[in-house]
């Protein structure tokens, strides 16, 4: 398409993480530039941002630290003492994160960067990915070395859970209350309903990782790490609407519910790809170590 039939970029301010240089980046909205880097002295393998106040969490399971960084990178508050800190999902109700411990809980903290209420959930195993949902604030947890999911209320409080072998990752949909899941090692992608309950395993990918839900467009998009493309999927009916190739072990994605783009981290090209809604190649933007994750900041704060 010509350059004017091609949507500008929305408010949103996207941020990646890069495990190889230890550095976390914000791009510029169309993708094309890096507008801010900083160098940390931990080596940051998951990212999450906070909707409210802009603020950025990095988590480094290696050292066991959680840093949270201010829109500008200028304040750090940092901590230690989790287990195994990795993906996490900040709550937009009060700015708290919930974090996957890998050694076995899910920690609850404030943007203090202390315990908040509950403080945790025990007796996970394995837990790599775990959404909130923006209505009612519920956490989902995917427990990939105990073969479940797991749902529960802002309090903590279970609501249910449901074998699903290795679920890697989890996004919500908010209309429909319904949870998406990944599973890298089966090449699967799930639907769950609000209990938890089954309801389509689908085989389009061959080993997916990030996932990421349009509920405005009705829109699924999973980052197909090992088949090297980014699929998606019609919520509504679980047909896939399009597979876009040539994108190099793509390991995470974040739609942007403005404009129905989706940003990709592109692990194999070292790279961060924008997607147009229809999945049309927007812009590249190169010369990372190892991207690993990326989220966007809708711009609202």
């Amino acid at each position: 398409a010509a350059a004017g039939a091609v949507a500008g970029p929305g408010p949103g301010r996207p941020w990646v993480v890069d495990a190889g240089a230890q550095a976390v980046v914000r791009l510029s909205p169309d993708g094309r530039d890096v507008v801010l880097r900083s160098v940390r002295s931990i080596e940051p393998f998951s990212l999450a941002v906070d909707a409210r106040s802009g603020s950025v969490w990095l988590a480094d399971p290696l050292s066991n630290t959680v840093e949270i960084l201010t829109p500008d990178l200028s304040t750090t508050r940092r901590f230690t003492g989790l287990q195994g800190p990795y993906t996490m999902a900040v709550s937009p109700r009060d700015g708290t994160a919930w974090i996957c411990e890998l050694d076995g809980g899910l920690a609850h903290v404030t943007a203090a960067g202390t315990p908040a209420v509950p403080p945790r959930i025990d007796l996970l195993d394995g837990p790599t990915g775990v959404a909130v949902h923006p209505s009612d604030h519920s956490v989902w947890v995917a427990e990939q070395d105990g073969d479940r999911v797991r749902h529960y209320t802002f309090e903590g409080i279970a609501i249910a859970s449901t074998p699903l072998e290795a679920p890697t990752r989890v996004a919500v949909d908010s209309v429909s209350k319904n949870a998406w899941v990944t599973s890298l090692d089966r090449g699967r992608i799930h639907r769950l309903n609000e209990l938890a309950q089954p309801r389509d395993s689908l085989a389009f990918a061959s080993g997916p990782i990030g996932i990421a839900v349009d509920w405005r467009r009705d829109r699924v998009w999973v980052a197909d790490a090992v088949g090297d493309a980014v699929l998606i999927i019609e919520a509504s009916t679980r047909t896939l609407l399009r597979r876009i190739p040539g994108i190099a072990e793509p390991r995470d994605v974040a739609v942007d519910l403005t404009t129905g783009e989706c940003w990709v981290a592109a692990r194999g090209e070292g790279a961060v790809v924008r997607l147009a809604a229809d999945g049309r190649v927007l812009a590249r933007v190169g010369g990372f170590v190892d991207v690993v994750e990326v989220r966007l900041d809708p711009g609202t704060q």
